[in-house]
């Protein structure tokens, strides 16, 4: 056998195949909802603050780049976060109404309770639903979450002022 052949073999003989990767995913599944989740925490750690798009991207393993896709920009990720923060309240609510007796004034009892059981149980989201500077109002979803979450104290609170006679 030639020498240039041992010398071939000697050095392959000792090396594993090397297989080709398969081409990496763009983003690591949901990217939308990893987002959501990685505000959440920075919310949590840094509050609406220290809150920063390249901070998120970040967390979430994504480029500086990559929340623009689903988001536009800080204020569209805030306000999709808060539009589920709202929905996330008008559950919340209705939940404690439905184990509180049926009249009025315990009805309303216990939507406050679910309000007050939210914004204890989850501030951060809690303290940005209220802060408008860092939210688009515009937004379809955030005003329909919003809007849904004040239909339901309206409601309540007109159902106890019909009930106890007032105008």
């Amino acid at each position: 056998m030639p020498e240039g052949n041992k010398r071939t073999r000697s050095r392959s003989a000792g090396r594993k195949a090397v297989r080709p990767r398969a081409a990496a995913p763009y983003h690591h599944g949901d990217l939308q909802r990893a987002l959501l989740e990685a505000t959440e925490k920075l919310l949590e750690s840094k509050g609406v603050g220290g809150f920063t798009l390249r901070e998120v991207a970040r967390r979430a393993g994504v480029s500086h780049g990559a929340p623009a896709h689903h988001f536009g920009d800080v204020r569209g990720l805030l306000s999709e976060f808060t539009a589920e923060s709202f929905k996330q309240l008008s559950a919340s609510m209705r939940e404690w109404q439905s184990r509180a007796p049926d009249t009025a004034f315990d009805q309303l009892v216990a939507l406050g309770v679910g309000y007050v059981d939210y914004a204890l149980r989850h501030r951060a989201r809690f303290q940005l639903m209220f802060r408008s500077e860092r939210l688009d109002w515009n937004r379809p979803s955030l005003a329909a979450a919003g809007a849904e979450a004040y239909r339901q104290l309206i409601d309540c609170v007109e159902r106890n002022s019909r009930e106890a006679g007032a105008p």
